[in-house]
């Protein structure tokens, strides 16, 4: 990425750098169902319920303790091809990316390959994990709606100067994308890209993203 070191990359890591959404896995692992006998999912697609308030719902619904969570994550989770070649080419460029997660610092750094949590910059919730109990520790970041435990779009507002690269696929990538000046997309941010009538470039692993920047390298729109 030659040209790009005016940009500044974002990048979501549950379903975007991991194949696998790890708090999906978890909670269809371990999650107890409601009173009601329904499953963890009608949390997820209540449509009053803000983010801030999901998240810990369905973290009250884990029976599990932590070292056994790691272990089927470690387990379970893949890295999407060719991220470690990405941000290797981002460092040497002088845009170096910065993970946003609605998920938890601490299970990122678990996940993660060592080489790559040298050259990237993390942000995300935090989890405190006593016994089975698991406690959401939002992000300590400042949020411009108030929805969310981590709000994702603050970073991108903080750093104007940049060309912001944004790469993501879920309800957490909404915001910040509509933010960015490219936004690479899959599953249901794409499905909001199209909604909003806004371009996303659809994407399969890194080593395609790094391509498609190398021959088009995203610009500020005039």
């Amino acid at each position: 990425m030659a040209s790009a070191p005016t940009s500044q990359v974002y990048c979501d890591f549950d379903g975007t750098i991991t194949e696998e959404d790890t708090l999906v896995l978890l909670l269809d692992r371990f999650g107890r169902p409601l009173p009601d006998g329904r499953g963890w999912r009608v949390i997820e697609d209540d449509p009053h319920m803000p983010e801030r308030e999901k998240l810990q719902a369905e973290m009250d619904l884990l029976q599990v303790e932590w070292s056994e969570a790691l272990a089927f994550l470690r387990d379970k989770v893949r890295i999407r091809a060719g991220f470690d070649r990405f941000v290797r080419s981002l460092a040497k460029s002088g845009a170096p990316m910065r993970i946003l997660s609605g998920g938890f610092v601490e299970i990122i750094e678990a996940l993660l390959p060592a080489e790559c949590r040298k050259r990237v910059r993390i942000h995300a919730n935090s989890i405190q994990v006593e016994g089975k109990r698991w406690r959401v520790i939002p992000a300590g970041t400042p949020r411009i709606r108030g929805l969310c435990n981590h709000c994702k779009s603050h970073h991108l507002e903080e750093d104007r100067e940049r060309v912001a690269v944004y790469i993501g696929d879920g309800s957490t990538d909404f915001c910040p994308a509509l933010r960015a000046q490219r936004v690479y997309a899959i599953d249901s941010l794409m499905e909001h890209m199209k909604r909003q009538g806004r371009e996303a470039r659809p994407f399969r692993t890194f080593d395609g993203i790094g391509a498609d920047l190398r021959k088009d390298p995203p610009a500020r729109p005039r």
